[in-house]
């Protein structure tokens, strides 16, 4: 574990992040509507990535179609049945939810980052 890590969350299991996968448009338009991802402004398919703080990946969700939110893909995608009460998950806000982990006894843990200007967050 680096050693920020073991300095600021000793506990952390996983790092959270999604992946959209461009896709071609299908013809249908039910089809079409569920791929379409509005923030990429294109049809995609979406995965869960999960990776240590040592950098490896240790867990892939199955890929959801881009219409699907953040949150409903980490419920479905089984990563919290993996967690352990004292687990610390780290991702960023608005990506899970502070009651998905308290309900398994785990912790959230948004990470720290800078803004355009400079100043940390």
């Amino acid at each position: 574990m680096p050693s920020m890590f073991k300095q600021y969350c000793p506990n952390s299991r996983v790092i959270l992040d999604c992946t959209k996968i461009r896709c071609e448009s299908p013809t249908s338009l039910m089809l079409h509507s569920e791929t379409f991802s509005s923030d990429k402004n294109t049809t995609t398919f979406t995965g869960l990535i999960g990776v240590a703080p040592c950098g490896a990946v240790t867990f892939i969700s199955k890929l959801f179609t881009g219409s699907i939110s953040d949150r409903e893909m980490t419920r479905l995608s089984w990563i919290l049945e993996l967690l352990e009460p004292g687990d610390d998950c780290m991702a960023d806000k608005g990506f899970i939810t502070e009651k998905m982990l308290a309900d398994i006894g785990a912790k959230f843990i948004i990470p720290p980052f800078k803004d355009p200007g400079g100043k940390g967050h």
